[in-house]
């Protein structure tokens, strides 16, 4: 057969591959040589059928190499023709003639001078127009390793063998120099070269030093101090100083981390009233619910599903009552902190979390055009599925954010514009989203509200730690003390019964007012007691009264031997009111009333 092909070699990077060609033609497996090189240069070379296989013998294509392990994908594999040094065709004067048996001599032969070729191509050689004697070897641009160190004045020379050259003609004696110098260079150990350089007990130690570690405890700087020079960036110096990135900024938002429930614990379709979860119902202080019907979320504090996230004190768990609806909650602030920014950029971020339906929900910056501090909180007019934001009452608008993604530190993803998509693994993650405030707003808030309603019944939603703050800023939420955060919600709404206690008839006379009647002879004695509410409220309130035990209901309590009141409220403003009875208290009888006021937005 005959051999046209004068290749004879292949190298490729293996790049996770197990199986390579050869293009030319072996008579025998053994006729090819394997070699593996690492990135770092290390040959191996590889044993047939140990480490490899062949195929495609007699092939005048050539056939392939297979690996029984695949090699690293960034070493090279290198495939040469490299036949035995025999001959084993034997011919007598006898014997018919073998053409076959030829013909595969004559090719084994070929492949041998095609390999001696191979070998002397590779070889440092004397270029064809070079007269031996006076002419030049060319290493065709490879370096020549493995070289002895010259002993003869024309050896070629070795990197070695001009270091120790280089440094002998340095420190020759015999080489003129200075005293000074002569002196320096004499020194036997480093220690006399410093001492003679003019270094202090101090210098000569830190001359020695071989790391910049070892130099600065040689110089009294402490561990820290060698932490904070180490620093390459000012954000990697706070870290090492402990300082926070950004200093927090003020939180426009109450009852951020839902610490605060004046109004009960539990909002459901029974409680704490008949419809207590229904669509534009009022649950943690400063919140609405908004719904697209009745009883499609319950809610509540409650911590066992989620636990609390980082920093937060509190949260709210929202659990699905009625599949396939949208609901959504509002807060919205009053106007002296709306005007301030109007037409400036806030964050508002916060911590969510589900166990169930990993579906996607919307935030929006929502502000109010009407008169300030006298707003509508139920916003939407319509809603409208899931592929657009509901729409507003006219003097309402939810505004897109610019930006949104989670804070650092934390995971998740798949925003879409005030979108964003909750994982149902029960794990906390902390959401961010920037908005412009209208220059117009009158009062703005914020809004989150579900964008996909494919959601099953019984899945479960927590949120906390909401703030909106001035700025493109995410930072870790800051709780307050639940004194602070309460004294801020009864601007709004505040009471005599306890704090989580929902207000109505009934609930017990600890905390009412108190008033004792006493005759005077003639006339009306009317029982009068003076509530000064716990902070000046937003404005003045609307002011109810309740009987503190199962008596008339609305009425004062009677503490033993009379009839209960009926009350009026007379005198009432921001600062406090006077609850009275309506009739003659009697002589010498104890009254007790419950009230609550209410300013909200």
């Amino acid at each position: 057969m005959t051999i046209s092909n004068n290749t004879t070699r292949a190298t490729v990077t293996a790049s996770g591959l197990s199986s390579f060609g050869y293009g030319w033609r072996i008579l025998d497996e053994s006729d090819l040589t394997v070699i593996l090189r690492t990135l770092a240069g290390v040959e191996t070379t590889q044993v047939l059928n140990t480490d490899y296989t062949v195929t495609g013998t007699g092939d005048v294509d050539g056939g392939t190499v297979e690996f029984l392990s695949t090699p690293t994908a960034t070493d090279s594999v290198t495939i040469f023709l490299d036949p035995d040094r025999t001959q084993t065709l034997d011919l007598s004067a006898a014997s018919d003639f073998p053409p076959d048996a030829f013909e595969d001599a004559l090719d084994k032969l070929t492949n041998q001078n095609k390999r001696t070729r191979d070998i002397a191509s590779r070889s440092l050689f004397l270029t064809d127009g070079s007269t031996p004697g006076s002419g030049e070897y060319d290493a065709d641009g490879q370096r020549i390793i493995n070289l002895a160190d010259p002993t003869a004045d024309q050896d070629a020379a070795t990197q070695a063998s001009v270091n120790a050259a280089v440094l002998a003609a340095v420190l020759d004696p015999t080489t003129p120099v200075g005293a000074f110098g002569a002196t320096l260079v004499d020194d036997a150990t480093q220690a006399d070269a410093l001492v003679t350089l003019g270094g202090g007990t101090k210098g000569i130690a830190i001359f020695k030093d071989t790391s910049n570690a070892a130099v600065l405890t040689e110089l009294g700087v402490t561990a820290l101090g060698q932490s904070l020079l180490a620093d390459a960036t000012t954000t990697a110096a706070r870290a090492t100083l402990e300082i926070p990135q950004t200093l927090p900024k003020p939180n426009y938002l109450l009852n951020g981390d839902f610490q605060v429930w004046q109004r009960g614990q539990n909002f459901t379709a029974a409680a704490p009233v008949a419809g207590g979860n229904n669509d534009d119902s009022y649950f943690a202080d400063q919140w609405y619910l908004l719904s697209n019907g009745a009883d499609v979320v319950d809610v509540t504090p409650s911590a066992s599903t989620f636990g609390f996230p980082a920093g937060c004190r509190g949260l709210c768990e929202f659990e699905i009552v009625t599949a396939n609806t949208n609901w959504a909650f509002v807060q919205p602030m009053e106007s002296k902190h709306t005007i301030c920014l109007q037409g400036k950029e806030v964050t508002i971020s916060f911590w969510a979390a589900a166990n169930s339906d990993a579906l996607s929900y919307r935030c929006h910056l929502v502000s109010w055009t009407s008169a300030a501090d006298s707003l509508t909180s139920d916003i939407i007019s319509a809603w409208v599925g899931t592929t657009s934001a509901p729409t507003t009452i006219a003097s309402a608008d939810l505004t897109t954010a610019s930006a949104s993604g989670t804070a650092p530190g934390t995971i998740g993803g798949g925003f879409l514009a005030s979108g964003f998509t909750l994982v149902n693994d029960s794990a906390w993650r902390q959401f961010y989203f920037t908005f412009t405030v209208p220059a117009g707003a009158q009062n703005m808030g914020v809004y989150l509200g579900s964008r996909d309603s494919s959601m099953s019944s019984t899945a479960k939603v927590g949120f906390s730690g909401f703030q909106l703050t001035e700025g493109a800023y995410v930072g870790p939420y800051v709780s307050r003390s639940f004194a602070d955060e309460l004294r801020d919600c009864q601007r709004f709404y505040c009471k005599t019964g306890h704090a989580d206690t929902f207000m109505t008839d009934n609930i017990g006379v600890p905390g009412a007012l108190a008033s004792l009647s006493r005759a005077h002879g003639g006339g009306t004695d009317y029982v009068v007691a003076q509530w000064g509410f716990p902070v000046e409220m937003l404005t003045t309130p609307t002011v109810t009264g309740y009987n503190p035990t199962a008596g008339t209901a609305a009425r004062w309590d009677v503490a033993a031997g009379g009839t209960p009141l009926a009350y009026s409220v007379i005198g009432t403003g921001t600062r406090g009111c006077t609850v009275r009875t309506t009739a003659d208290a009697g002589d010498n009888i104890q009254y007790f009333i419950h009230a609550d006021a209410d300013a909200r937005l």
